[in-house]
């Protein structure tokens, strides 16, 4: 952080960030990085509920599910898992995105979340189990 003079830009919290104050650090962010290792085979929660729910554009490496969202709806940039290289590539690249480039990930990132909400999970689970039964 200091060599590359960000230190202004940059807060390294290493700790636990109560419920209540998590939305202020999306709303302080331009994107959300998650470079989970590769055996990981989580749900996307931290995708859905965070950068989306808060119109956050996402760096991720391509693991589990979140891979495969930020490339379906083209909500943020995906890097090769474990390999920090290609994310600091991802990161500059994402840097470099004009504004409206950048805009546009965060309005389908919002979208997806408004799309798979738990109101909307559950009406499509009742629907499919009135044509089932």
């Amino acid at each position: 952080i200091e060599k590359f003079g960000v230190k202004d830009k940059v807060l390294a919290r290493l700790s636990y960030v109560p419920d209540h104050e998590i939305p202020y650090y999306f709303y302080a962010c331009d994107a959300l990085v998650l470079p989970y290792r590769k055996f990981y085979t989580g749900g996307s929660g931290s995708l859905m509920k965070g950068a989306c729910m808060h119109q956050r554009p996402s760096i991720v490496f391509d693991v589990s599910e979140m891979g495969r969202l930020v490339k379906e709806y083209a909500i943020g940039l995906v890097a090769r898992p474990e390999d920090s290289t290609h994310l600091a590539e991802k990161m500059r690249e994402f840097i470099c995105l004009q504004d409206n480039e950048r805009q546009e990930m965060a309005n389908k990132a919002l979208a997806l979340a408004r799309n798979h909400t738990w109101a909307k999970m559950a009406k499509a689970y009742t629907d499919l189990y009135r044509k089932v039964g």
